[in-house]
């Protein structure tokens, strides 16, 4: 007895088409995926080489923060409302308020933009370690 194929289906060139799809699809949505799980819930800081550092970068924007209150307050500085002033670190470095911004590699540069809104200065650290970390926005 014979059987007769069924030429009204797909065949097995169109089915294998489909599957190879399917993986590039799914190879393409976990690269994706993989890509963005990196950045999740650090929105402050990027990576310029998108990989895991060791060094904690967000200890040099709080020193940098925090030399930018005493540079405020020595200089008895007087905002106002809704205007920006940046203070970069080497006007810190000059005046003696912060001695290095250094992570394990090397110098890194920084500013602090100041913001006043009426009741309070909103301090905003900046800082790129070239080719090693930049903060979002530098």
């Amino acid at each position: 007895m014979q059987y007769k194929l069924n030429n009204k289906g797909w065949g097995m060139s169109v089915f294998i088409a489909f599957i190879v799809i399917f993986i590039i699809f799914l190879i393409i949505s976990s690269v994706i995926s993989y890509r963005m799980d990196l950045n999740h819930g650090n929105n402050l800081n990027v990576d310029i080489n998108n990989s895991v550092t060791s060094y904690d970068y967000t200890s040099l924007e709080i020193k940098l923060k925090n030399a930018a209150v005493s540079y405020v307050k020595q200089k008895d500085l007087k905002i106002n409302n809704g205007e920006t002033i940046t203070v970069t670190y080497e006007e810190l470095f000059n005046m003696h308020i912060i001695n290095n911004l250094k992570d394990n590699v090397g110098t890194c540069e920084g500013y602090v933009k100041l913001i006043y809104n009426g009741t309070s200065i909103t301090y905003s650290p900046y800082i790129k370690c070239v080719g090693r970390y930049q903060t979002n926005g530098y």
